[in-house]
């Protein structure tokens, strides 16, 4: 078979269950965000995450009542950029470790 006659379904494993199948697709986005946040452009997003809560900790320390809620707002979402992308990486690892233990039983 040459590369021209290679189908998705030829690279696409088979799956015992829908819960073996849905696992596996866990596993993938997993190392799929893992990927992207040990890429040049993931540390980025890192470190640019982590200037931004280091400025806004700075500012909040002279804010006024009406900014101290927008300065918290912007931390908040920062944080959470990094830590849904950091989520998806640790499920992705629990369901590859899941997916093993489903195959040696």
């Amino acid at each position: 078979m040459n590369k021209s006659e290679i189908t998705p379904e030829d690279l696409t494993p088979e799956f015992q269950n829908d819960t073996e199948k849905r696992l596996f697709s866990k596993a993938q986005d997993g190392l799929t965000a893992d990927s992207f946040l040990t890429s040049p452009v993931g540390r980025m997003v890192i470190e640019r995450s982590q200037a931004e809560v280091n400025e806004i900790s700075a500012k909040l320390l002279g804010a006024d009542m009406d900014e101290i809620k927008e300065l918290q707002i912007k931390a908040r979402v920062a944080i959470e950029a990094v830590n849904w992308l950091v989520n998806v990486v640790e499920n992705g690892e629990l369901a590859h470790q899941q997916l093993e233990a489903m195959r040696n039983e």
